[in-house]
């Protein structure tokens, strides 16, 4: 037995000098392959009934209109849920582009990592691109590479009048669809939209419209629902699934929509929290239907689920009997090298299930043989057996239909 032992510890130490004689990269951005979902192609599920009533429209612009209400003291909420990992950005050329980039930012951080190019979790150069393309007034595309600000979001007009878009008035064609605002038709005078506008029945054909044209294998649901349809119960129900909401709001309670905004949260009192495109702070208003007199008062809803399962455990990194060295303060500047984890002894193997239904299981597979199902979240499994060299882990994620969706990743893994 003590023979045993000492080849066994023999082993695990060739196993780790192999892996780190290769090399462990000094942290840079960009050079690591991430682990991607093999989803479907993108399901269009949405709201496409133009019939909405004149005042679900966005009107105002990148700074709160004079003596506008900033919500209710936090301090004073009890009882609140908010969703954990958010991104917050500024307004980007239209609030509705904006609440829907954090949308779009949020699930790209979660699983979805080719929906923005780079990091997601900052307002980079990116995710304004994402957003709404080109320039600004300060510095816009040259001739020749007009995108979303070139071609209408210039000239930045507020009524009365409304003008002509730029790529009218100079007689151009305007650019391929390219970003959110694109897609929701913001700033575009043949919508009878002036700069930074949109308008709600927009909203779900916007998000479903870029994703399929930034990445079509995602599978995606997105659909608006106006008050009544929207209710405080399912509301409440997509944060607890984790799900930011873009909700359209009254603003000054004048009785008509004026701006958009990423609903993250809510507390035991019937408020809502969200980020307000204005500012990076958490605001908290009376969840309530759009009326006069009612500051902040909710006309509708957009709901957006991304369907499919994601690891988050193991990752791309070094694992010694279930512990993530590469976390250890010995490796905080660098970063695994690899596509793929190596692992020591047993793993504990976690995912995160995005889905518009209920979920009914969760199966475990290696190397295409079934081990495991899991009815309850978390959804995960400990991987215990004794094996060497490179594995297949997949997971498949099954509502009362059968499977919704399916991931995989390759391992390396010993004892």
């Amino acid at each position: 037995m003590k023979k045993k032992y000492i080849y066994r510890k023999i082993i695990v130490i060739a196993v780790i000098v192999l892996f780190f004689g290769v090399g462990i990269a000094q942290s840079t951005s960009g050079n690591i392959k991430r682990c991607s979902d093999e989803m479907d192609l993108l399901k269009r599920i949405g709201n496409t009934n133009d019939d909405w009533p004149i005042d679900s429209q966005s009107t105002t612009g990148p700074i709160p209109p004079l003596g506008c209400y900033r919500g209710l003291n936090p301090n004073l909420l009890t009882g609140q849920t908010v969703i954990d990992g958010m991104p917050v950005y500024l307004w980007r050329h239209g609030c509705g582009p904006t609440a829907a980039g954090m949308v779009i930012g949020y699930w790209d951080g979660h699983g979805y990592d080719d929906l923005i190019s780079g990091n997601a979790a900052t307002q980079t150069h990116d995710v304004n691109q994402a957003i709404a393309s080109g320039g600004d007034s300060y510095n816009p595309n040259p001739p020749g590479s007009e995108q979303h600000y070139e071609d209408y979001a210039r000239p930045e007009d507020y009524p009365p009048p409304m003008l002509p878009d730029d790529y009218i008035t100079q007689g151009r064609i305007p650019h391929s669809d390219d970003c959110i605002g694109d897609y929701m038709d913001t700033s575009k005078s043949t919508r009878s939209n002036c700069y930074g506008w949109s308008w709600f029945r927009d909203v779900d054909d916007a998000l479903l419209g870029y994703v399929n044209w930034v990445e079509p294998k995602y599978k995606v649901v997105a659909y608006n629902l106006e008050w009544g349809g929207l209710t405080w119960d399912n509301f409440c129900r997509e944060i607890d699934a984790n799900h930011p909401v873009i909700l359209i709001v009254d603003t000054d309670g004048n009785g008509q929509t004026d701006h958009f905004v990423t609903a993250i949260g809510y507390d035991d009192s019937h408020n809502y929290a969200c980020y307000d495109t204005w500012d990076t702070n958490i605001h908290w208003y009376d969840f309530t239907q759009i009326s006069i007199g009612n500051t902040w008062g909710i006309y509708g809803a957009t709901f957006c689920v991304f369907q499919g399962i994601s690891f988050t455990k193991p990752k791309p990194s070094f694992y010694i009997l279930n512990n993530d060295v590469m976390k250890l303060p010995l490796f905080q500047n660098y970063q695994w090298p690899f596509s793929e984890p190596l692992i020591v002894g047993p793993i504990d193997i976690e995912v995160q299930v995005s889905s518009a239904s209920v979920i009914d299981r969760v199966e475990f597979y290696i190397d295409g043989n079934p081990k495991y199902n899991d009815t309850t979240e978390p959804y995960g499994w400990r991987w215990g057996e004794i094996v060497f060299f490179q594995h297949t882990i997949k997971v498949v994620a099954y509502d009362a239909g059968g499977p919704i969706a399916s991931n995989e990743m390759k391992v390396w893994k010993f004892f």
